[in-house]
């Protein structure tokens, strides 16, 4: 097929050149000025590498930001599913769990607040997560990632979640907790370490969703602020979240 193709591309490339000498055969056997013609035929052979120059370089950088552009809108209506579908739910475990003597529930809400950006990441970043893992919460989220480990493999094989390290993270400490649920099995099974242990993973994952719950929320608000509005609110009211101005 490509061979094809190329064929038809040379045959009408020489059938076009051929046109064109033709053409300028045409000018100097009705005028008698070979000089103008060739004069003019030198004047647009040098601005082909301008026009060249012109198409590559202006025009791709443009189609390049536009495409760069929607590949950033497409990523976020992928996080977005996430969240509307696993991620949510799975903070409200996690947070339910979380030590609340380290403003866990701060660290939520500053997600879905009026606090300067910079400073919601900070504090999300600089909150000392503890988790405490116990049977509801191993259980719960145990039921959640395996209902969604389909829906999981899938966004992680989109190219275009690379360009988002933190959400990438994420799914790798996903992934890596359904690895410990397959390896221990039952909470019944997990020793004084292995519950330690998935404790630190479990934390780092409730980090890792609400920074990512944050560049969500930015987006959703943006482009769909009722849903925005609505998801707020439920995930405050779910969470025993307090609003925050």
């Amino acid at each position: 097929m490509h061979h094809i193709l190329n064929k038809k591309t040379s045959t009408l490339v020489l059938i076009l050149a051929a046109v064109s000498a033709g053409i300028y055969a045409l000018q100097i056997l009705f005028f008698h000025d070979p000089g103008t013609t060739f004069f003019y035929i030198f004047q647009d052979l040098a601005f082909i590498p301008i026009s060249i120059a012109i198409t590559t370089v202006v025009v791709g950088s443009i189609m390049d930001e536009r495409s760069k552009r929607d590949s950033r809108a497409k990523t976020r209506m992928l996080m977005g599913t996430f969240f509307s579908g696993i991620g949510a739910k799975l903070m409200v475990v996690l947070l339910r769990a979380a030590d609340h003597t380290i403003a866990a529930k701060d660290a939520m809400a500053s997600c879905y607040s009026r606090v300067p950006e910079e400073e919601r990441i900070e504090r999300i970043r600089q909150t000392d997560f503890n988790i405490t893992l116990d049977q509801e919460t191993y259980d719960q989220t145990r039921e959640l990632l395996e209902g969604w480990e389909t829906e999981l493999m899938i966004l992680s094989s989109n190219p275009l979640l690379l360009e988002h390290e933190t959400f990438t993270e994420l799914l790798f400490g996903l992934f890596q907790l359904m690895d410990e649920f397959r390896l221990r099995g039952n909470y019944e099974n997990l020793n004084e370490d292995a519950v330690s242990h998935m404790g630190e993973d479990f934390s780092r994952v409730l980090r890792l969703l609400l920074l990512c719950a944050f560049e969500n929320r930015k987006y959703t608000q943006e482009n769909f602020p009722v849903f925005y509005r609505d998801a707020a609110a439920k995930i405050k009211t779910r969470g025993g979240i307090e609003n925050e101005d």
